[in-house]
């Protein structure tokens, strides 16, 4: 079975958008491996659902950054802060992409709350790697659902080749 592992980056003040776009996952699972009867999973790994432990002092990324580096996929989700850990997770993305890695990243921001530290980081990202955040913009929980659904079926459509001949330019009637 084939797996696609989607990264969520967030600091704790989109937890409830951290939930929206678990939930969005599951439903897609759902969907492609048992409605659609697709040999593929869709998984995320959730720090909050983790074993509790004692870890050495500055090591607090080091779990997520290796989650980074077994995804296909990132969904980053700003709010009012720019979390230094959310911020590690997607250099890391951008990092595999420079280094050739097939990896995307979905990065979404309510533009009420963008503040000159997002710009900041924004253009960082300009800087170091050369790619642009065109981030989606939400303004409440259903507008970020419905823009993550549409921004992920769009990715597994053509992460996974789906396509419907019928649908197609010529295609069978």
């Amino acid at each position: 079975m084939r797996n696609i592992d989607v990264f969520i980056a967030n600091g704790s003040d989109t937890n409830a958008y951290r939930d929206i776009g678990v939930d969005v996952i599951s439903r897609l699972r759902q969907l492609l491996q048992y409605e659609m009867n697709y040999d593929v999973t869709i998984s995320n790994w959730d720090y909050r659902a983790a074993t509790p432990r004692v870890i050495q002092k500055g090591t607090l990324a080091a779990t997520s950054l290796m989650n980074v580096d077994r995804s296909q996929a990132m969904i980053g989700i700003f709010g009012r802060r720019v979390p230094g850990i959310t911020t590690k997770e997607i250099r890391r993305a951008f990092e595999r992409r420079l280094a050739g890695d097939e990896f995307e990243i979905f990065v979404f921001a309510n533009p009420k709350l963008v503040t000159d530290e997002h710009d900041v980081f924004f253009q960082e990202i300009v800087n170091t790697f050369g790619e642009e955040i065109d981030y989606g913009q939400y303004r409440n929980r259903l507008e970020f659902q419905a823009l993550l659904y549409t921004t992920l079926i769009r990715y597994l459509i053509e992460r996974l080749k789906i396509s419907n001949p019928a649908l197609l330019p010529g295609g069978a009637s």
